[in-house]
């Protein structure tokens, strides 16, 4: 068969997708990527697929989404792609409506969580932007064959809002983890006495490093991961805290540089972007992300479950999705930096929960969300190849 996915980025097609690339390649068919060029386009074209770069940008662009809509109608007529997929929620709609009208027979979608357009709160503005948000949906969901969501709470949503009819949405958790990658098996001690040199903690004080790894947006709790850093450092100057993640530019919601400079000391450390997460994980005691941005299921905390860590994340729609509170890691109230510290400190006391957190979601990962795993129900339940 020859299908076509549309992301909008090559990173995320590659972080993302990859493991959906392979194995549909090793069973024969032909894929191609529509995406932007950029430095992972190289890779993708060395799984096997072809890349066709589309003009799309990830914020609001009205003329630039006509555009990109546009040029999708005329590569599916061109292609006559058997099935298209389609990545995220303003592709889903401009990918959905190009497809509909240049008559491809099959239109998958993905919710990976509601992100910006979901907002919690009860601000005229914010009631307005869902009811918007949710009728922009349930147009790309009548323009999808299938939509699939990878959390509970999301599935349940668009269910219950009539969003989508229920015998089109197929709920298959998260996008997986390659647990072979993320194992302790491949870790180079050297890479991680590298890695602890740049922190200036080899011959440190140093015994406990909490992590958040995310893209710099309020929304995924950065201000209350720094707060909650700042309280306990009062009493602990053993503990160090690592913020992973590049600001976004363009966006309203993007961290300062100034605020994340500020914020940093001894203690306190933003890496900015990073391409060692693995090593970033393994030298973490706990993974932490304070988020109440409507998220999917966050790739860190699978990341980190799967190199057997303890995590803490909020209770809220994705986070909770791989957290059995008080089994394999801690939830807590959203907004709530106090909180937050308190389950840290709640951890770093007691390293029987820490050591037992960390074997089960090991264990968990490699039975529930191995990407391998993840990507047949995929191929089975959505594809129906």
């Amino acid at each position: 068969m020859k299908i076509a996915f549309i992301g909008p980025s090559d990173r995320s097609i590659w972080a993302f997708r990859k493991g959906l690339i392979i194995q549909l390649k090793n069973k024969g068919h032909q894929v191609f990527v529509l995406c932007p060029y950029g430095e992972y386009v190289l890779k993708i074209k060395q799984l096997g697929a072809r890349h066709l770069e589309v003009p799309f940008k990830r914020f609001l662009s009205p003329l630039n989404d006509i555009k990109c809509a546009f040029y999708l109608y005329k590569v599916f007529k061109k292609e006559k792609f058997d099935f298209i997929h389609n990545f995220t929620v303003k592709i889903n709609l401009i990918g959905g409506l190009a497809g509909k009208i240049a008559g491809v027979n099959k239109i998958y979608s993905l919710v990976e969580g509601l992100g910006f357009g979901y907002p919690e709160g009860s601000e005229l503005y914010k009631i307005f932007l869902r009811f918007f948000f949710l009728i922009l949906n349930k147009l790309s969901c009548s323009l999808s064959s299938k939509v699939w969501f990878i959390n509970s709470d999301d599935y349940n949503l668009f269910i219950k809002k009539r969003i989508i009819q229920r015998q089109k949405a197929i709920l298959i958790r998260s996008v997986g983890v390659d647990i072979n990658e993320f194992c302790e098996e491949n870790i180079s001690s050297d890479d991680i006495f590298r890695f602890k040199k740049e922190l200036n903690i080899e011959n440190s004080c140093i015994d406990i490093v909490i992590t958040m790894i995310a893209r710099m947006i309020w929304q995924k709790g950065v201000r209350e991961f720094i707060e909650s850093a700042k309280i306990l450092l009062k009493k602990y100057s053993n503990i160090m805290f690592l913020l992973v993640g590049e600001i976004q530019p363009g966006s309203p919601n993007s961290v300062s540089v100034e605020y994340l400079k500020e914020s940093e000391c001894k203690n306190i450390r933003w890496l900015n972007y990073r391409n060692d997460i693995r090593n970033i994980i393994f030298l973490s005691d706990i993974i932490v992300l304070p988020s109440y941005y409507r998220e999917g299921v966050p790739r860190c905390l699978l990341e980190g479950m799967a190199l057997g860590k303890p995590l803490i994340a909020s209770d809220f729609p994705g986070c909770r999705e791989v957290i059995k509170n008080n089994i394999n890691g801690i939830l807590v109230p959203i907004k709530d930096p106090i909180s937050l510290a308190n389950a840290i400190e709640y951890m770093i006391n007691n390293k029987d929960f820490m050591r037992n957190a960390g074997i089960y979601n090991r264990n968990w990962a490699v039975e529930e969300f191995d990407e391998n795993k993840i990507v047949e129900r995929v191929i089975k339940e959505i594809y129906e190849l």
